[in-house]
């Protein structure tokens, strides 16, 4: 919620637009972890920089999991891999993303 609310102008007309939030599964090992060595030069600027798209591409390109998790640019930095502050990117190219992905509960 904290990634959707910093991007947005008027929180309250934000509010006033319906939306889907959906409960997705899927096993742990089918997660990748961006760990902070691995982040390139840049990837926590404001506003956010092309070498945060460059590196998902690769990641979306390169198949290595279904699942990508990432830390948040605007969480604090001693919070970033704490468990329910990563971000989980899905790669639908994935080979084992049909089987390993599941979409539960639309809320």
């Amino acid at each position: 919620m904290l990634e959707l609310l910093v991007h947005i102008d008027d929180a309250n007309s934000y509010w006033r637009t319906p939306h889907v939030y959906l409960e997705i599964s899927f096993p742990a090992d089918s997660v990748a972890v961006l760990q902070e060595s691995d982040l390139p030069a840049g990837w926590n600027a404001r506003p956010a920089a092309r070498v945060s798209q460059a590196a998902g591409d690769e990641w979306l390109d390169g198949l290595e999991s279904p699942v990508l998790a990432v830390p948040s640019v605007v969480t604090p930095p001693e919070l970033r891999y704490e468990h329910g502050y990563l971000n989980f990117v899905f790669n639908p190219k994935h080979p084992r993303f049909e089987t390993e992905i599941e979409v539960g509960q639309v809320r």
